[in-house]
């Protein structure tokens, strides 16, 4: 996940890089913390924060669209209503995650501790698949700029270690920007 993220951060957004600073919209942060720092962003609750974390279940806000075209970059947490806004949709169909293939180095052994079943989502067609699960093609990991910003959507939270991934069960913050 360390990798992925950190694909996106400095490369997916066309060698753009954000502001060092990150916020996690949420109960609890979970492994973000983790994840975002061993790659040299500081977490920083303020204005000052441009990577913003929003935990499964984040409501919808047009805010946040707002926020990406004015430059901010959101890494959206598997499913919610605020993905939906963007395009990420859960399908009917389930499908069991273990095995990933990056889309930059698909020789790379992905291969998760336990496999996590979870809905098989629908990517907008403007997203890039960064990785999917290896067996059934469900994409796992997408994103793309939009604006002066851009969205990077993950299936599934990356654990509380950071590294262990899962789904995620942890309560979203309310409606709008509370938490940054």
């Amino acid at each position: 996940m360390r990798l992925l993220v950190s694909l996106l951060l400095t490369t997916a957004v066309y060698g753009q890089e954000p502001q060092a600073h990150f916020c996690v919209i949420g109960a609890k942060p979970g492994g973000w913390d983790k994840v975002l720092s061993s790659v040299g962003f500081i977490r920083e609750d303020s204005d000052r924060a441009k990577i913003f974390v929003l935990r499964s279940r984040t409501p919808a806000s047009t805010q946040w669209a707002q926020r990406v075209e004015r430059g901010a970059y959101l890494i959206l947490e598997g499913e919610s209503p605020l993905a939906e806004s963007f395009g990420f949709e859960a399908g009917k169909e389930r499908v069991r995650a273990g095995s990933i293939v990056d889309a930059r180095r698909p020789a790379l052994p992905i291969v998760w501790e336990k496999t996590v079943e979870m809905p098989r989502f629908r990517v907008p067609a403007d997203m890039r698949v960064f990785a999917k699960e290896r067996w059934t093609g469900a994409p796992m990991l997408a994103g793309r700029r939009r604006g002066a910003g851009a969205v990077l959507w993950v299936a599934t939270s990356p654990g509380e270690q950071g590294y262990e991934s899962g789904v995620s069960s942890t309560p979203a913050a309310g409606p709008g920007l509370s938490g940054c």
